[in-house]
């Protein structure tokens, strides 16, 4: 994304950037209900090369989600994407990297077991994403947070359904 320009006051800082008019991968899901293999693939390649840009640099983005991932264009032809939103995202060596932060349909397990954690739970992150894109659904299902916490933990990830 692109930084047109930085403002500052008393209290805020204001970054002023490039207007994305796609809206997010979630929102276009909706409508889509899922992505074909080859789609799939088109996005995920561009997110890996922008987590294996920001992993060089040692930074974590630790909410890497549907949301977070917009269009450029209205076009449903034009899959290309801009990552939004680093409220989360800190340096590998940073005290934070056991705090529980993130999405919960996203969240790797060493973050929900409240363990030391590292760069790859944006890998993890990344696996829930592709399945959700080629599936139209979650890996990890479920109206509330603790069953969530505990498919994530537990449950078995089987390719069996007519989906795959």
């Amino acid at each position: 994304m692109d930084v047109n320009d930085i403002i500052e006051d008393e209290n805020n800082f204001y970054i002023i950037s490039e207007l994305i008019e796609g809206g997010s991968i979630f929102e276009r899901l909706k409508k889509k209900k899922r992505f074909n293999e080859k789609e799939t693939a088109f996005i995920i390649k561009q997110i890996v090369s922008v987590v294996l840009y920001l992993h060089q640099r040692d930074i974590v983005h630790r909410d890497l989600k549907l949301e977070n991932l917009l269009f450029t264009s209205k076009d449903p032809r034009d899959l290309t994407i801009k990552l939004i939103d680093f409220g989360f995202a800190c340096k590998l060596k940073d005290d934070s990297m056991t705090h529980v932060l993130g999405s919960p349909f996203y969240m790797a397990p060493e973050i929900i077991q409240r363990q030391e954690y590292n760069n790859k739970v944006d890998i993890w992150s990344l696996g829930c994403l592709a399945y959700i894109l080629i599936s139209g659904e979650s890996p990890f299902q479920s109206e509330k947070l603790e069953r969530i916490n505990h498919k994530i933990l537990n449950k078995p990830i089987h390719f069996l359904d007519e989906v795959w």
